[in-house]
């Protein structure tokens, strides 16, 4: 989507699940995550729980690699001077996560 997170990850240099989508904050299916095999995942949240449930499929590279992140989403949704940090912690989340680091 065009959202502020969705740009915070294209100006990271990633490709999101959800480019392309035709709103802002799109729902996007688990299938569409599965299909996707993304390497890394984000979740705008303080709770470590909300990425448990990734676990339950071993074979996505953002798992078999242990790529799951959280991102404080007072920063990260919220597009104020903080939003730098979370831009800042994606942008490490993302280099982290690629094939070249």
């Amino acid at each position: 989507g065009s959202a502020w997170p969705a740009q915070a990850i294209e100006l990271c240099g990633a490709t999101n699940v959800a480019a392309g989508a035709k709103t802002p904050y799109p729902q996007i299916g688990l299938e569409q995550v599965i299909k996707a095999n993304p390497r890394l995942i984000l979740a705008g949240s303080q709770d470590p729980a909300v990425l448990t449930h990734w676990q339950q499929w071993p074979m996505l590279d953002a798992v078999k690699n242990r790529q799951l992140r959280l991102i404080n989403p007072d920063e990260l949704h919220r597009f104020t001077p903080r939003a730098l940090h979370a831009v800042e912690l994606v942008c490490e989340a993302i280099a982290r996560a690629s094939p070249t680091s």
